[in-house]
């Protein structure tokens, strides 16, 4: 028996070679039915080469591996490539595949590399069903093998669960990736309330005066979110990709009225009017009118109920556990021979 211990896996014990058959480089210790149902080791705390080995390793063994679709490390895509090259790959669930197509030669090179590692035994899992829809036409894959799983909120349960600041009566906006500040900046004066962003591509020479804006750590980002009376996504028109997801899930779960551009994806995880306001694309005027409403005195409890509902359906459908469970029943289907 001890011969069927696959070597350099991870914390793999006998009884679990007869029971767990994933593996993944999503290291989940707080979500329960993960540790359950699949092995995993902290892909965050080690090198690239590393990150290679274990998976290689491990597709000798399972049956199904679940490895991160983002671009950050580069480890589980080149995997995948490898992996691809054996004549009896193990079925590959890809996951937060949220990919910019980029143009000219980046874009040559891009789809060069999903021709690396696509292939039958591969399922694509995107973050809207606008990408569900696009993304096969983008990278030329099978329509079949992609599937949309929900995002979901980064906080962890105790931030959540923490009491809410007081509200310091500003608006606040944030990020970098896919941003598209300058409506807002345009609108700043009318908002009803002074304006903070964090974000370090912004021109200094851009920013009005009496705006407030530069760089935070992560921690600051989280604390001006809770102290925020409104928070604000101001989102590229995009072709190829969605993005914000990660700030506007967090603020609805601290009970923040949202307004929202309305870009791909965003109409996935709001309800237009009832726990966030989307607004058109570039629009300073729509812009403004929506963030002086959730901050003007007439309509602030009107602001804060929505809040409050956009809450409890983020704890609803988008908490981590919510996540979990959508990845394993891709798993499930893929394994079944269905479409995910």
């Amino acid at each position: 028996m001890a011969a069927s211990t696959p070597p350099n896996v991870s914390n793999r014990c006998l009884y679990d070679v007869f029971v767990k058959d994933i593996f993944s480089t999503h290291s989940w210790p707080l979500r329960s039915r993960w540790i359950e149902e699949v092995d995993s080791f902290a892909a965050e705390n080690a090198s690239r080469l590393d990150i290679l080995r274990r998976l290689l390793a491990a597709a000798r063994t399972y049956p199904v591996l679940v490895l991160n679709g983002s671009l950050s490390g580069y480890a589980d895509p080149v995997a995948a490539a490898v992996i691809a090259r054996r004549r009896r790959p193990p079925h590959i669930v890809l996951t937060d595949c949220t990919w910019k197509a980029g143009a000219g030669r980046e874009r040559l090179v891009r789809r060069r590399a999903v021709r690396a590692i696509d292939g039958a035994h591969l399922t694509y899992c995107v973050l809207s069903s606008f990408e569900r829809a696009r993304f096969p036409d983008t990278w030329s894959v099978a329509h079949e093998r992609v599937t949309f799983t929900p995002f979901y909120v980064g906080l962890h349960a105790a931030e959540i669960a923490q009491p809410p600041d007081a509200d310091e009566g500003f608006v606040f906006a944030g990020g970098d990736s896919m941003r598209d500040y300058a409506p807002l900046l345009a609108a700043a004066s009318r908002l009803g309330a002074p304006l903070r962003i964090a974000s370090r591509t912004l021109n200094p020479a851009a920013v009005p005066e009496g705006v407030h804006a530069g760089e935070v750590s992560p921690s600051e980002y989280t604390a001006l979110t809770r102290r925020a009376a409104t928070v604000v996504v101001p989102l590229e028109n995009r072709v190829d990709r969605s993005a914000g997801q990660l700030t506007y899930l967090n603020a609805m779960a601290l009970g923040k009225p949202v307004v929202v551009t309305d870009a791909p994806g965003v109409r996935d995880y709001i309800i237009p009017d009832r726990t966030g306001l989307i607004v058109p694309l570039g629009d300073s005027e729509a812009l403004a009118r929506a963030v002086a409403w959730t901050t003007a005195p007439a309509t602030r409890a009107m602001a804060l109920e929505m809040g409050r509902r956009a809450r409890q359906d983020v704890l609803k459908r988008f908490m981590p556990e919510a996540y979990v469970d959508r990845l394993l029943e891709v798993v499930e289907r893929v394994r079944a021979g269905l479409s995910p």
